[in-house]
């Protein structure tokens, strides 16, 4: 059926555009002996290929119908342009986009359209015909597939060798891969993968995603949850640098890297992510860079991830990370390094990073075996494991360090006041509601490295500008300058903040944020003489 309808479209194609060559194209007369040069020739061919293309229009092709009741019979007879519009319903098959540049869209979202390989021994979707940026799957639900034989079982969920298409608002669940890649498998490919999930997907390596052979695939606000694997539970990288925005790693476990591990001369980006209870059962809680990768991690939280060894990360074999802007909290290690282990000449580069709550039963927050970090304006605070220790020491400068370190330039052991670090709840153990950024009287503010220049739009934890003040603060976050009497931070003394105001009188105990914005006469307490003042700042209604 789907033969018959190309060829239709392609006779009637032929004959309007052989219509338009006799209306608009008019060749002198000439004797019939003469030939046409072989360059009319060309610009003939030239202007019938090019009204040929013209007339070509997308179609959108709906699954299912009388004429495909499969997805993959809709894709059989798609041509470039065309769009697979699927009603909702589980569909029992595997794709193949054989190239071609089509979309392939669920009509209601991925909560209720399935594509559902399980039984067919094989990937549940498949790119591997140089599809590019154009060949674009979005909004489906896709499980039960379990690899392609002709790349040993890799790719349970999806296939993309030496292709690169877009995949958007898809869930992930349940695929798995006897080797790589449980819900996606990238070689020598570049996929775009936006707004997806990865629940429960299982693999030798990477059981939500492996990643090879150069393939630098872009992910944005992604989320891996439960997935599982030898190495690299969430994503396994290998020779392969992937770009990582705004994504989510929650309780993925491995043996080597629980939520990542990079391997081989990966050197991923990793920006605006968070890592929530990972775990590495051997090393890697959240992390592993294994082997001349060098990752730039940026404005990461990495929060409750545990391991043997580096509870967060583990940097083993001329590893050289860049860690930035990053906040290191609640992370444990059963041996050594609670939050970071470095083995084997790995220098890692930590700068504007905050440590709290970390710990390492036999070790130190950051262990050095044989390895030395350069760290600077950062802040190693209440951890229950001394700051560092093993065979080497760190290069520590501009640094808040509870305990004091001997060494370095500009280094303290002050309280860096953080503005709630116990959270609503008063109990610091409950870490992710707790508040580490600044107090107005913290003694990180503009006390930094005086020579440190900020990357060109470089960001804090917050997203806002890296210096805020006269100079660079230390930490994970800048002090964001606060108005007196403007608690919400909206550029008047209003209502909203009279109502705060009595709030903060009241409590006996008042916060950090009510005593940096309220104590208006500096008592250290929050009084009546304090509203005398405030009223004279208000601004609003």
């Amino acid at each position: 059926m789907g033969k018959k309808r190309n060829l239709q479209r392609e006779s009637n194609l032929q004959r309007h555009s052989i219509a338009e060559l006799h209306t608009d194209v008019s060749l002198p007369l000439r004797p019939a002996n003469h030939q046409i040069k072989a360059s009319q020739r060309l610009v003939c061919a030239a202007l019938a290929t090019c009204m040929l293309s013209a007339t070509v229009s997308a179609s959108i092709l709906q699954v299912p119908s009388g004429l495909y009741p499969t997805i993959q019979s809709a894709i059989d007879d798609a041509i470039a342009g065309d769009e697979i519009l699927v009603a909702p319903g589980i569909y029992p098959e595997k794709i193949d986009f054989l190239g071609k540049s089509i979309t392939v869209r669920s009509a209601a979202g991925n909560n209720v359209t399935t594509i559902d390989a399980t039984g067919l021994s094989d990937s549940a979707v498949k790119c591997i015909n140089f599809e590019m940026a154009n060949t674009i799957l979005d909004g489906f639900t896709i499980t039960g597939g379990t690899g392609n034989m002709g790349v040993a079982l890799s790719g349970g969920g999806m296939l993309n060798i030496s292709s690169s298409p877009t995949v958007k608002n898809c869930i992930f669940i349940s695929n798995r891969a006897a080797t790589e890649g449980g819900g996606m498998f990238n070689r020598n490919a570049d996929p775009t993968v936006t707004d997806c999930s990865f629940f429960n997907n299982s693999a030798g390596r990477g059981g939500g995603m492996h990643n090879d052979m150069g393939s630098q695939p872009v992910l944005t606000r992604c989320r891996f949850q439960g997935n599982s694997s030898t190495v690299g539970a969430g994503m396994s990288n290998l020779g392969a640098s992937p770009t990582i925005r705004d994504c989510t790693y929650f309780d993925n476990r491995a043996s080597v890297g629980g939520a990542i591990c990079n391997d081989i001369g990966s050197n991923p980006a990793i920006l605006n992510c968070l890592f929530d209870q990972n775990s590495g059962a051997t090393v890697g809680g959240a992390i592993a860079n294994i082997d001349h990768s060098s990752p730039t991690i940026q404005a990461c939280v990495f929060r409750g991830n545990s391991a043997s060894e580096g509870g967060a990360i583990i940097n083993d074999l001329d590893v050289i990370p860049n860690i930035r802007s990053c906040l290191f909290v609640g992370n444990t290690a059963r041996r050594f390094g609670g939050a970071i282990m470095n083995l084997n000449n790995s220098t890692p580069q930590i700068t504007h990073s905050t440590f709290v709550d970390n710990t390492a039963n036999l070790g130190f927050v950051l262990e050095e075996d044989d390895s030395v970090s350069t760290i600077e304006n950062s802040i190693f605070w209440n951890n229950p494991s001394i700051a560092f220790g093993g065979t080497n020491d760190p290069v520590v400068n501009y640094t808040i360090v509870q305990g004091g370190y001997v060494g370095g330039v500009g280094n303290i052991d002050i309280d860096p006041q953080f503005l709630d670090a116990d959270g609503p709840d008063n109990d610091p153990m409950t870490q992710d509601d707790n508040n580490y950024q600044l107090a107005c009287d913290s003694p990180a503010i503009d006390t930094g490295d005086p020579a440190f220049t900020a990357l060109l739009n470089e960001l804090d934890l917050n997203a806002m500008p890296r210096i805020l003040g006269n100079d660079v603060d230390r930490g994970a976050y800048e002090f964001l300058p606060l108005t007196p009497g403007d608690f919400n931070n909206n550029s008047l003394v209003d209502l909203i903040d009279i109502a705060r105001f009595n709030t903060c009188m009241s409590d006996s105990l008042p916060t950090r944020e009510c005593l940096c914005v309220f104590d208006l006469d500096e008592s250290g307490t929050i009084t009546i003489d304090d509203f005398a003042l405030f009223q004279t700042l208000l601004t609003g209604p």
